[in-house]
């Protein structure tokens, strides 16, 4: 459940200068930082950067279509930095490493010159570094998944998020698992802000005039669907056992891949070869609601108990599903347990093949009009309230009462 958050009257919130640097592209899949902060950016002024380049990155095609002077547009409400080709970072060079961070930070601050509070909002834990140069007002580490159980995580990047922990003067979790796990560092209480939904554009997309997108409509019926991200975290093993037990069952996934370990390789290999499942690829953000909407049951197939950081995850797809009304079939998460009343959970083969079948046979835990209720009580609209609260207390902090 969510904690308790302090809020004050909106319209008294001072207007900030935040500074957000987070690991993925703007223009890529959304998740909860572009959520939010195209929201935040209506009221406030917001800058977002992946950060500068590394030598590494020097002949990638990402780097070899940037230009060498950068650019600066400005998307959904907030400024999105393309640095420049000729700024990238040797970390091994110290004296030239911090004179090109130092470089590219000035950079950042002249697009955010002006009056107001500056705030330095990092996603994760790799851009601490660049706090001493950014010399911020406040500090805001936002943490949407337990990094620690993530892979390749190190000794280095631990101590820079527990330094970034101790530094912060907010610090948020997207689940109460992550928030637990950076509370020990943490010198105030870690809030937990969870994921939402654009829950109209769900609920719009399910009206029964909108067409289907072509590629699902030719799939027949009962279609049980994904849609996000394929990684490892997506338990094909389980998806692969099912499609053999039951072939009259599609399961459709919508989704770009991503990293993969040897198991959910070979298991999605094996995947790949049966006829009733199918891989979409990924599709334009506007386009998911319809996809959701065309499934007759949506699936949270996540790996459980594995040493994943998925374990403490709040799936960013579960309010997204819920505004779409149709059936819900989730992994045992943690979080999932809040919403037994319009969701079924799943544990082995057989406990999904049965909620599957009940899901698809007689509507699933809840109706359409329960889902929708929970979707909209976790709007994106909602959480941005209470993130501007917990904001506006950071910079006000005896303008504050108390608010669930």
């Amino acid at each position: 459940m969510e904690s308790p958050v302090s809020i004050t009257n909106p319209s008294a919130s001072a207007a900030l200068r935040i500074l957000a640097l987070a690991p993925n592209d703007w223009d890529g899949p959304w998740m909860n930082r572009q959520h939010l902060l195209s929201r935040l950016g209506r009221t406030h002024r917001v800058l977002y950067s992946t950060g500068l380049w590394f030598r590494w990155d020097r002949q990638g095609e990402d780097w070899l279509q940037s230009t060498p002077t950068g650019r600066f547009e400005d998307c959904h409400h907030v400024t999105v930095d393309f640095p420049p080709r000729r700024l990238w970072r040797w970390p091994r060079m110290g004296l030239w490493d911090r004179w090109i961070m130092r470089r590219g930070v000035r950079r950042w601050l002249r697009q955010l010159s002006g009056d107001g509070p500056l705030v330095a909002y990092l996603f994760h834990p790799r851009f601490v570094e660049y706090l001493p140069l950014i010399n911020a007002d406040y500090v805001v580490y936002h943490a949407y998944d337990l990094f620690a159980m993530t892979p390749d995580w190190d000794s280095r990047q631990a101590a820079q998020e527990q330094r970034l922990t101790r530094l912060a003067d907010l610090v948020l979790g997207s689940s109460e698992s992550i928030a637990e796990g950076l509370q020990p560092w943490c010198k105030g209480k870690v809030h937990v802000l969870p994921n939402g939904a654009d829950t109209r554009a769900y609920i719009e997309a399910a009206d029964a005039s909108v067409r289907e997108p072509d590629d699902i409509g030719r799939i027949p019926h009962p279609r049980i669907g994904y849609v996000g991200n394929l990684n490892r975290k997506v338990d094909f093993p389980l998806l692969l056992e099912l499609s053999v037990r039951r072939p009259d069952w599609q399961f459709v996934f919508v989704g770009g891949r991503q990293s993969f370990d040897s198991e959910t390789r070979q298991a999605l290999s094996q995947c790949e070869r049966r006829s009733n499942i199918h891989f979409l690829g990924s599709r334009p953000r506007k386009e998911l609601p319809r996809y959701v909407a065309a499934n007759d049951v949506n699936m949270i197939c996540s790996r459980v108990n594995e040493g994943l950081w998925t374990v403490a995850s709040y799936p960013l797809k579960l309010h997204e599903y819920l505004a779409a009304g149709k059936p819900v079939v989730g992994a045992d998460l943690r979080v999932l347990h809040d919403f037994t009343n319009v969701l079924r959970i799943a544990g082995s083969v057989d406990d999904w093949e049965q909620a599957l079948a009940e899901a698809i046979n007689d509507g699933g835990v809840g109706d359409r009009h329960s889902r929708r209720r929970v979707a909209e009580d976790n709007d994106w609209n909602l959480r941005v309230k209470c993130l501007d609260a917990l904001l506006d207390e950071m910079v006000s902090p005896d303008n504050t009462k108390t608010c669930l």
